[in-house]
């Protein structure tokens, strides 16, 4: 039983401290307040990629296995679909105090087969709080219509609602890095915090104007319209995609220990900018 491997609610304190100011973005020093999530131990976060992976490589096994990880969570799935035989994106809605809302997802085929088997364990981790914003927690379609679909499905009461969306790229290749490309700086600065008080290290990136390509060591980073983040992005919404690298392929190796590690930093930082008071950019 997947129980078993649960640890008891916990609290994190995260503490206040300057980031250095030649740091991307200059992240003033702040307070952050404490937070509260469960955590799981790694013998069931590993049982759950293993259930993702273990059914091979066809998409609609891969679709079946994590609906039945949603299940397992206690998530009570919506599913978006744009047309008959279209693969959907499944949606788990943990409804907050606030209808502003906060996605948090990634792709459920190819690269994100591993970030989506975290997916169910976030839901789990948050749900065991109260929260202040709803959350989303969606795993998209493949080749990123999901993002489109996604966000065309909601009226634009709801989209002025949309707080922020952290996209989870690939994990588990190297250290956790936000895209260099308009990651928003509230949420890159709430990473950092995040990632400081758990120990870990997220290097800054730099910043390019809007819908410039990226050259040199990122030229290998998607920049293209379908993009499940970038379709936010151009919503208006205030974006992070979170990924692991080197900065131009990633590691040859999956470590599960970095995976884990990632999956407790996400947590975190969802709970953290749940927080907060977010706002949305101003552009669109």
């Amino acid at each position: 039983m997947w129980h078993r491997h649960q640890l008891a609610l916990v609290l994190i304190a995260l503490a206040a401290w300057s980031i250095a100011a030649s740091a991307a973005p200059d992240c003033p020093p702040h307070a952050p307040p404490t937070v509260r999530l469960m955590v799981h131990e790694p013998a069931l976060i590993a049982a759950r990629l293993d259930a993702m992976l273990e059914v091979g490589n066809g998409r609609s096994a891969r679709l079946a296995a994590l609906r039945r990880l949603f299940a397992a969570a206690g998530c009570a799935l919506e599913e978006q679909r744009a047309t008959e035989g279209q693969m959907p994106n499944l949606v788990c809605t943990l409804a907050g105090q606030l209808p502003d809302t906060i996605v948090v997802g990634g792709s459920f085929y190819g690269d994100g087969d591993a970030s989506a088997a975290l997916l169910p364990s976030l839901y789990e981790s948050l749900a065991a709080a109260p929260r202040r914003h709803t959350l989303k927690i969606v795993a998209f379609t493949p080749r990123g219509r999901g993002g489109m679909r996604f966000v065309d499905a909601l009226s634009p009461a709801a989209r002025e609602k949309l707080a922020a969306m952290v996209h989870v790229g690939p994990l588990g290749y190297g250290p956790p890095q936000p895209h260099p490309v308009n990651a928003d700086d509230g949420l890159q600065c709430d990473l950092m915090t995040a990632a400081r008080t758990l120990g870990m290290t997220v290097p800054p990136r730099p910043i390019a104007p809007f819908g410039d390509t990226f050259a040199g060591p990122y030229a290998w980073m998607p920049l293209t319209g379908n993009a499940h983040w970038l379709t936010f992005r151009r919503a208006g919404v205030p974006v992070i995609s979170i990924h692991s690298g080197d900065g131009k392929t990633l590691a040859p190796r999956f470590d599960f220990d970095a995976y884990y590690a990632q999956y407790r930093l996400l947590a975190v930082f969802i709970a953290l900018i749940d927080s907060r008071e977010a706002k949305r950019s101003s552009a669109a």
